[in-house]
């Protein structure tokens, strides 16, 4: 494993796994350097935002975060076709990337 050594704030190397997700999931990425923040946003297909994750770890380097599989409600989300947008922030910069997951129970 190698990392590049980056003076901007970049997310790399995002993945979610299982994906498909049965049941839970932990997302994994890369951050160049440090953030104060980071967030993972979940929507549906259509754009709707069904879940949170604050405070996601914020370290340069490897990161994850385990998601049970539930919406803000604590209800288990219907099988299909997911986003999810994971959000870094720095005091100056800001970086986000957008991926998908699949939930098939």
């Amino acid at each position: 494993v190698g990392f590049k050594v980056s003076s901007h704030l970049e997310i790399t190397k995002v993945y979610n796994f299982p994906n498909p997700i049965d049941r839970d999931t932990y997302f994994t990425y890369i951050l160049t350097k440090e953030a104060e923040e980071v967030s993972i946003k979940l929507f549906t297909i259509s754009g709707r935002l069904i879940k949170v994750l604050n405070n996601a770890p914020s370290k340069a380097g490897y990161n994850q975060i385990y998601w049970d599989g539930k919406d803000e409600d604590g209800d288990n989300l219907a099988n299909g076709v997911y986003f999810y947008k994971i959000i870094a922030k720095n005091e100056d910069e800001n970086f986000s990337l957008l991926q998908k997951f699949v939930i098939m129970r």
